[in-house]
């Protein structure tokens, strides 16, 4: 059972990236962010990403728990969309997305 439940993953992992292949960088990004805001919470506890957030921030709101999880999973979601184009960010053909705060710090250390 466990062998279909990941060829099935499998198949639509492969899929969805044929499509974010197709789609391009940014339009693929934006739409791989937007799915996994919604179905990103069926997958793992809610209850799990709130108490981990209440652990580093206690005194923390509702809503403001709710906002970070929401960016949370737009975040993996761009982050899986973007892992199809690995290759032009090493590159340097989208370099002009790759934003760093702190380059001066970086510097320093290097």
């Amino acid at each position: 059972m466990k062998y279909i439940k990941y060829f099935i993953q499998f198949f639509f992992t492969m899929l969805s990236f044929l499509i974010f292949k197709i789609l391009g960088p940014n339009l693929s990004s934006n739409l791989s962010g937007r799915m996994f805001e919604s179905i990103g919470p069926l997958f793992r506890s809610k209850q799990i990403i709130h108490s981990n957030i209440k652990r580093g921030i206690p005194d923390i709101s509702t809503e403001k728990i709710e906002k970070i999880t929401k960016s949370m999973w737009n975040n993996y979601g761009r982050l899986f969309a973007e892992y199809m184009f690995i290759k032009e960010f090493r590159y340097g053909k989208l370099a002009e997305k790759i934003q760093i705060d702190g380059q001066e710090i970086l510097s320093e250390i290097k």
